[in-house]
């Protein structure tokens, strides 16, 4: 939608605040405030802008639901521990891996999320996937 939003304001050839987009208030400011926005653009614009709002209150709401989750409260906290794991992250891993005891060793685990490439080698040559 924050793209979307972007693409009909590029085309219809107004400039914007790249960074302040996505806030209400200068949202509102550039449809007040731009004459190359016709009306029909302007009912478009809002209602991708609605759009926008109702999905974060959804994303926060379903965010909250999953921390307060006694069986994933544990690993999510226990996850949030390593440097740069946020809550989203460490729900994601939490819902998409499950139980870290399934798998045998770290590799397996890195392979299953798909962090790593896959090796070919053959006598002095390595050639890997991305």
């Amino acid at each position: 939608m924050k793209n979307k939003i972007a693409m009909l304001l590029m085309e219809a050839g107004v400039s914007y605040n790249k960074q302040r987009l996505h806030q209400a208030g200068y949202f509102r400011e550039l449809l007040a405030t731009s004459p190359e926005i016709d009306e029909e653009l302007r009912s478009l614009l809002r209602l991708c802008r609605e759009n926008v709002g109702r999905l974060n209150k959804t994303e926060d709401a379903l965010v909250r639901l999953l921390e307060h989750d006694p069986l994933l409260r544990e690993r999510v906290e226990r996850l949030m521990t390593i440097p740069a794991v946020g809550p989203i992250t460490a729900l994601t891993w939490a819902l998409e891996v499950g139980e870290v005891q399934r798998f045998s060793c770290i590799k397996k685990a890195v392979s299953y999320c798909g962090l790593c490439g896959d090796e070919q080698s053959s006598a002095n040559r390595v050639q890997r996937s991305p």
